[in-house]
């Protein structure tokens, strides 16, 4: 009897925030006014860009989910939650997008991620965020995950911007022993980092974040330089490993990878919380603003063996499903008014759009860079009214000519154009709902994602001239697009050629 209430009150929980889920995007997008934002600010504020991994889109608290997350409910909380924001369906494209404001189309990132034994990577003559910031007068940071290339040690972060690197080159290294395979994938900069043996990652990285805040406290004020900290977690992607007292949250979930995937969550949340207070407790919390995303969506159980759910949105990781590419993500702390703190906004929104606001924010221009496709958001962002416009009417999702899919947003339209895989909707297993696997897909899928976040109506035949122009957008994209930058492996790659470690082979 108790587990049957259980279960009831479980299932009645997803069902209420299935409810909010629809409140969330069917009221505020529609009833918009023109953005008018406070004055710039005094002085370039310190940046904590926060991008964790494989984070599902229904597993953070503030979307009803079971998992404890108190300090990503806090912090989105007390700033805005962003309720229309895309991702790419995978790491690497995502990373990238971040870095340089601009589709993977534009420069080979658009099939897949960066591989550990092939010689690729995000291309040297674009310019990222990290170079800007650094140009413009900040100390930058990279901390965590990087896998945006290091074949050469031209690719690898303190040669694209970052002053300082703590952290690993490749996709799913291990949390405890940081051995991707059987190479060990730790470095301080371009040194490997030993004596880390079985210290969880992300107290490592941690650390690293509250050592470079004392550091800047410590320095003298006419030598500080505002930081740029980008904070790459590693949870909650594969392998599924966690310190066990993480896990006393999660013993709820019967499924042994989901409890681990939760109990990763969990100290994930933790993290996060314990570098945020590292900022408050200097005293400058104030002057810091924070920026939460994830990479791309959640893998569920049923997804090739994953546990990060995406529920009530469809399909997930690696699919241009919204469950693949709607992101969870927030802004928070200098800058955002305080009519805003707490709000959703429901403007369009991609992960290129970080590179011209972070340095619109950051008080300098987007220069010297090539044609952007992010759009600036900073003045919807600062907009003392609760629901302003969004500078971006259009964003294009994908287009991957090796796996021919495609994906293109424009107002409330999304055009599917493929067949993408893994096209149910999974709710997660402690919520007692049962998966719902998908119907044929047409190669040509329309959904008004306003109306029907849950792309259950394919309104295709309803609409052919709205079918028409999407398509004509996208082969517009097409036509710019580079060729995926897939090399074959190459064996002079293998860690054992350089004394058990993954590092540039090519230099």
């Amino acid at each position: 009897a108790r587990s049957m209430v259980r279960m009831m009150v479980y299932t009645n929980r997803y069902l209420v925030a299935l409810l909010l889920f629809f409140h969330i995007l069917c009221t505020g997008v529609v009833v918009t006014v023109t953005a008018q934002a406070p004055p710039p600010l005094t002085k370039p504020p310190h940046i904590l860009f926060i991008i964790v991994d494989d984070f599902g889109y229904g597993d953070v608290g503030y979307h009803g989910s079971l998992i404890p997350t108190p300090n990503l409910d806090a912090l989105a909380g007390t700033g805005i939650r962003l309720e229309n924001y895309y991702v790419q369906p995978m790491c690497t494209p995502t990373r990238s997008s971040i870095m340089t404001g601009r589709y993977p189309i534009r420069y080979g990132l658009q099939h897949e991620v960066i591989r550990k034994d092939r010689p690729h990577g995000l291309f040297l003559n674009e310019t990222t965020l990290a170079q800007k910031l650094r140009r413009a007068g900040y100390a930058t940071h990279a901390i965590g995950k990087w896998h945006l290339g290091f074949f050469k040690t031209a690719y690898t972060p303190t040669r694209r911007g970052f002053d300082t690197f703590l952290g690993f080159y490749n996709g799913a290294t291990d949390y405890f022993t940081h051995y991707t395979d059987n190479g060990l994938d730790f470095f301080n900069n371009t040194e490997p980092l030993r004596g880390y043996d079985y210290v969880y990652s992300s107290s490592v990285f941690e650390q690293e974040a509250q050592r470079l805040v004392t550091r800047y406290v410590n320095t003298s004020p006419s030598e500080r330089k505002p930081m740029f900290m980008y904070l790459s977690l590693q949870t909650c992607h594969t392998p599924f490993q966690v310190p066990l007292k993480f896990l006393e949250n999660c013993n709820f979930i019967s499924n042994f990878d989901r409890r681990m995937y939760c109990g990763m969550a969990v100290n994930m949340d933790a993290t996060i919380g314990n570098v945020t207070n590292a900022f408050k407790q200097a005293g400058l919390w104030e002057d810091t603003l924070v920026i939460f995303t994830t990479d791309n969506g959640g893998r569920p159980i049923e997804q090739d063996n994953g546990a990060g759910y995406n529920w009530p949105l469809r399909g997930g990781k690696s699919t241009v499903w919204e469950g693949g590419v709607r992101g969870n993500a927030f802004i928070t702390g200098a800058g955002i008014p305080p009519s805003r703190q707490g709000t959703v906004y429901n403007g369009l929104m991609h992960a290129t759009d970080w590179f011209p606001t972070i340095l619109r924010a950051a008080g300098t221009n987007t220069s010297g860079t090539f044609p952007l496709d992010g759009v600036d958001q900073w003045g919807a962002l600062r907009a003392t009214d609760p629901n302003p416009d969004s500078p971006r009417t259009e964003l294009l999702i994908n287009i991957d000519p090796i796996n021919r899919s495609s994906a293109l947003r424009k107002n409330h339209w999304k055009i599917i154009r493929g067949e993408p895989l893994y096209s149910g909707w999974y709710p997660p297993p402690e919520s007692g709902l049962g998966p719902t696997p998908s119907p044929a897909v047409p190669h040509i899928t329309l959904y008004n994602i306003t109306a029907d976040p849950r792309e259950k109506r394919n309104l295709a035949d309803s609409y052919p001239n709205v079918v028409s122009n999407l398509l004509a957008r996208l082969n517009d994209y097409g036509s710019e697009q580079v060729d995926p930058w897939v090399p074959p492996v190459d064996p002079a790659s293998n860690p054992d050629n350089f004394g058990g470690v993954w590092q540039p082979w090519r230099d």
